[in-house]
């Protein structure tokens, strides 16, 4: 519980986790509600699975959100690499598809697309953002965003000092802030 006359009131967490022998299957199911001063609570639902066949860890994410934001997301893991792949729903209804890499070096890719609904990716109508980004182990990298028909070029150095460019135009940005 918080004093009285603050912003939040309290919060729960609850946690309920099983392993299943002989497979060592891990599964967990995770909750949190935000109680806030004036009445209102937020809550938040994760379900975990995790497994590993043939050396490769699997784990499985399943994430709702009391705003109906959603969505699920595997990671797989072998000695070398990592990679993510899911989908998102945003409160609003954005439906975005994401994948990456990571690697044992330190690098990486991320790419991801927008549409302004599940039913527009069904539709097959074209994402209204695409995003490509390469990163290197010291933190720097490169990447282009397409949106509007129109594509940007996007660098970041490893202070995250970045920048966005199209045609000869350059806005800097700072990832810290």
């Amino acid at each position: 519980m918080f004093p009285s006359g603050r912003y939040l009131d309290k919060i729960e967490r609850e946690a309920e986790v099983e392993i299943i022998l002989p497979d060592s299957i891990f599964q967990a199911s995770f909750f949190e509600a935000i109680h806030f001063s004036s009445g209102d609570i937020d809550t938040s639902e994760v379900d975990i699975e995790v497994w590993e066949d043939s050396g490769v860890k699997t784990t499985v994410l399943n994430i709702r959100k009391k705003n109906d934001a959603h969505g699920t997301f595997t990671i797989e893991e072998t000695d070398n690499q990592s990679t993510l792949t899911g989908v998102w729903t945003t409160w609003n209804g954005y439906y975005i598809e994401i994948s990456a890499e990571y690697y044992i070096d330190g690098s990486g890719h991320v790419h991801y697309e927008v549409w302004t609904s599940y039913q527009s990716n069904q539709n097959g109508d074209p994402p209204i953002l695409v995003v490509d980004y390469y990163f290197s182990p010291d933190g720097d990298g490169s990447g282009k965003l397409k949106y509007e028909n129109k594509t940007y070029d996007i660098t970041a150095e490893e202070s995250g000092k970045g920048t966005i460019s199209l045609d000869g135009k350059t806005k800097e940005f700072n990832l810290m802030q």
